[in-house]
Parts: structure tokens; C-alpha cells; sequence
């Protein structure tokens, strides 16, 4: 089969090593930006457009693709690119999910919407148009509110507003850009993110997980991102995993990966924040690899391809183990962890002004107290604050 491949960051290696792996011709259509980063060799062919988020720019580069090769599946590295590749599934009639489906995984407000209707709590709501309806929220919900992107990933471009006259004033700025965003409650709380596969419209392996700060407040004040896995006898496992799986029933994914977030409030609700059909960004794949066995860069081109090819599709974890993740920007290049040397420091990697580890064991209480101690080392030994940018890692 050829397959090809969109990507407006330089990530995946896995994925599309897996592709090759599994037989397949890959072909790669990515940005200037990135075109010559060193990308796997097994990437059979490389091309390049000047817009990758400009669907009749990458429309013609793919058709002119298509007069040679016979693509049988389009696929997304990234969560930018995902309507894109939708819409050149539709255009071209390749099977896959489709823009309406794709876009209750990038529509903030439409996957709002639809996991309401299914009666998952979410955080009260609005768009910001018409006024109208966002005048109602704003007398019926108390401040602070949250206003957010409704298609940008992760924390980018995300704000809270304490006062009625901040929110007008914010929206305001954003001029013609306001159908492009959406208010919600700020509801304070420990988020989750809960990680996982599907297949034929079921869950077929999730992984539940709570961060330490929010990704919110390390895009706005920077620190050291941490992601710990939730236990079992932790009440909070059994509700996560249970509204997750309501969440990707109510948005009707037929296969592929997600990573969804859920805020565990103050009061002890959770509630749907947000979810992609993508895998999770900052390394939270290491993370699930290295407690449970399972590499979702993999397993996401193993189940694309068995949905393309008709074929069938299994996933058994082999592990089940207790664990975190640390990542933060640094102020060496390459950062020295020879003095991290506990036997539970089970992966790590170095790349330029960054660094991420796992630690990972059976003791889940050892893995706390690890985690701790090395975040504060991690502080003084390497930790750079930079400024929030436009996109996430």
C-alpha cells in the first residue's frame, strides 16, 4: 500500500518507521519548515508545499501525486494537519475519517457540544457569538472564566479572564477572529488526561493519567512538566476510564488513537475538558510505553493501516507498572544525568535545551517520592523559563 504521510512538525519517526515496517511506500508532504530535518530513511519519498495549512495548495500538490501513485491511506502526524488530511480524504475518495468526523476531535466547541448532548459533564459553556449568547453566559456563570482557541492543541492562546469587563475587552482584540473561540467556566482542579486506542468505535486500551501543574500554567509561567500514572485504587481511576469511554462514544471515532483531558474538581466532579485523535504531545507515549508496554506512535500506524487494509487489529498491554514524566526546558544544551542514576530511571532523552525522563516501578510510593525530589532537582540543576509559544512540543 502507499501511504502518505502530512506533517507540519518533525515528529512521528516511529509511526512512519512502523509504516515501512508493515510494508508500506511512504510518502511524506511536509513544510519548508521542516523538509530537511533528518527523517527516517524509510520514507520512500519527500515533498514539500509552502502552506501545509492550505487545503488547495497541499489538494494540488497531492493531485499531481496522484497521477502516479495510488495513495490507499492518508495520514496525519500531527493535530495540525488533521483537517487537511480529511478533507483530501473526501476530495479524493480515500477511506478514513472524514471532515465532519475529524472535526469533533479538533472543535473545541463541537466536542463540547456532542459530550453534553451524551450527558458527559463538561464545564458550562458558550461561543462568543452571537453576543447574545455569550451576554446570557456571562449573568449566569460566575467568574473567572476561560477564553480558548477552539481549534489550536493544548494550552496555546488559552486565557482567564477574572472580570466582565477583561472578557468584553479580550474579545474585542480578537476582531474577526471571535467565531473562532469559545468561553467556559474556569473550574480549579487537577487535570487528567486519560490515553488510548480504538478500534471498530470500542476502546480497545487506555491509560489513565494525572498531571502535576496544569498544562495551562506551565505554557503561561513555564516549570517542569510532570505527568504521573493514576492507580487503580485511586477513585478517581475507575470514573476516568468510564467517562472517556462515554466521551469517544458520544464523538463516534471508528478507530485510531486519542488523548482526552478531564479536570478532577476541587468538590471531587470531573469533567470533559477536551480530547484528539492524535498521540498525546511532551513524551506522554514514553510515559505508556515504559509502564504499560504499549507504544502508541506504533500501535497508531498498526490500526490505520488495519482499518485501510480491512484486516484485524489487537492490542495487549505488558505491563502494568506505576510511573511519571518529567520534561522541562533547560539552560544547557545537553544537560548531564549522570547523577540520575536510580535503577527506576527507565528512559530519558536530551535534545537541543530540552530534557525528559521517566521513572517507573512497582512501588508506586518510591515513584512519588523520586518524583518529587527530581523535579526540585530538576529546578536547580536545569530548569530555563521561556515564554509560551504559539504551539505545543
Amino acid at each position: 500500500m502507499t501511504v502518505l504521510c502530512v506533517a507540519s512538525f518533525y515528529k512521528g519517526w516511529k509511526f512512519l518507521e512502523e509504516l515501512a515496517q508493515l510494508g508500506c511506500h511512504v510518502v511524506l508532504v511536509t513544510t519548508q519548515d521542516v523538509y530537511n530535518e533528518p527523517w527516517p530513511a524509510c520514507v520512500n519519498e519527500r515533498f514539500c508545499v509552502h502552506k501545509i495549512d492550505n487545503f488547495e495548495e497541499v489538494r494540488k500538490a497531492v493531485g499531481y501525486l496522484a497521477r502516479s501513485r495510488d495513495f490507499g491511506a492518508i495520514l496525519p502526524i500531527d493535530e495540525y494537519v488533521v483537517d487537511i488530511c480529511a478533507e483530501l480524504r473526501e476530495h479524493f475518495r480515500i477511506p478514513g475519517t472524514g471532515v465532519t468526523d475529524a472535526a469533533r476531535f479538533r472543535d473545541k466547541l463541537l466536542m463540547r457540544i456532542e459530550a453534553d448532548k451524551a450527558g458527559v459533564p463538561v464545564p458550562a459553556f458558550s461561543s462568543v457569538l452571537p453576543y447574545s449568547a455569550l451576554e446570557k453566559f456571562v449573568k449566569s456563570v460566575p467568574a473567572p472564566w476561560i477564553l480558548k482557541p477552539r481549534a489550536e492543541s493544548g494550552s496555546v492562546k488559552m486565557r482567564k479572564l477574572e472580570t466582565e469587563r477583561e472578557l468584553w475587552a479580550a474579545v474585542e482584540e480578537l476582531g474577526d477572529d471571535q467565531s473562532h473561540y469559545l468561553v467556559e467556566r474556569f473550574v480549579k482542579g487537577n487535570i487528567l488526561h486519560v490515553d488510548g486506542i480504538v478500534w471498530k468505535g470500542q476502546l480497545v486500551f487506555a491509560a489513565a493519567h494525572r498531571y502535576g501543574k496544569t498544562p495551562f500554567s506551565i505554557w503561561r509561567d513555564g516549570g517542569v512538566f510532570s505527568s504521573r500514572t493514576i492507580e487503580k485504587k485511586d477513585p478517581t481511576y475507575a470514573r476516568a476510564h468510564k467517562q472517556n469511554e462515554e466521551v469517544v462514544k458520544a464523538l463516534r471515532l471508528e478507530h485510531g488513537v486519542t488523548h482526552a483531558e478531564f479536570i478532577e474538581a476541587e468538590d471531587g466532579s470531573l469533567y470533559f475538558l477536551e480530547i484528539a485523535a492524535r498521540v498525546g504531545g511532551a513524551h506522554i507515549d514514553a510515559l505508556v510505553k515504559e509502564t504499560r508496554g504499549v507504544d502508541l506512535w506504533i500501535e497508531w500506524a498498526r490500526v490505520e493501516l488495519a482499518a485501510a487494509a480491512g484486516k484485524p487489529y489487537k492490542v495487549k498491554a505488558s505491563k502494568e507498572l506505576q510511573g511519571g514524566l518529567l520534561v522541562c526546558l533547560t539552560r544547557q544544551q545537553s544537560p548531564d544525568l549522570s547523577d540520575y542514576d536510580d535503577e527506576e530511571v527507565s528512559w530519558s532523552h536530551i535534545w537541543d535545551y530540552h530534557l525528559a525522563m521517566t521513572v517507573v516501578g512497582k512501588d508506586g510510593e518510591r515513584v512519588d517520592r523520586l518524583l518529587e525530589a527530581y523535579q526540585h532537582r530538576f529546578a536547580d540543576d536545569f530548569l530555563a523559563i521561556g515564554s509560551g509559544g504559539d504551539r505545543p512540543a
